[in-house]
C-alpha cells in the first residue's frame, strides 16, 4: 500500500518509522507542527471512507471534491492513510 505514497513521502514515513523526526527543506514545503498537509485521492468518495480518513487521524480540511480531499495528519499517522483501500494516491498540498 506503501506505493500510494510518491518516493519522497515514502522516505518521510520510513525515517519516521525509525525515530527520526527531522525534516527536510522538502518535508518543510508542507510539515507545519509536525502535521503534513496532503491532497488524497480516492477510489470512491463517501462518508464511509471521510470517516476511515478520520480515524485514521486525518483532519479532513475540505472535502468538497469529487475524488480529492484535503487534509492534515501528523508525520506518524502518514502511513496509516495509505493502508485504507479507498486510498489511491497521496500528495503532499505545497
Amino acid at each position: 500500500h506503501k506505493t500510494r505514497l510518491p518516493q519522497w513521502l515514502l522516505e518521510l514515513v520510513n525515517r519516521i518509522g525509525q525515530g527520526d523526526t527531522k525534516t527536510s527543506p522538502t518535508d518543510a514545503m508542507f510539515v507545519r507542527d509536525g502535521k503534513a498537509d496532503n491532497q488524497i485521492v480516492l477510489t470512491v468518495r463517501s462518508q464511509g471512507v471521510l470517516e476511515k480518513l478520520k480515524a485514521a487521524g486525518c483532519d479532513v480540511t475540505s472535502d468538497k471534491g469529487k475524488s480529492t480531499v484535503f487534509g492534515r495528519v501528523s508525520l506518524d499517522k502518514l502511513g496509516t492513510l495509505a493502508d485504507i483501500a479507498e486510498v489511491k494516491l497521496i500528495l503532499p498540498k505545497i
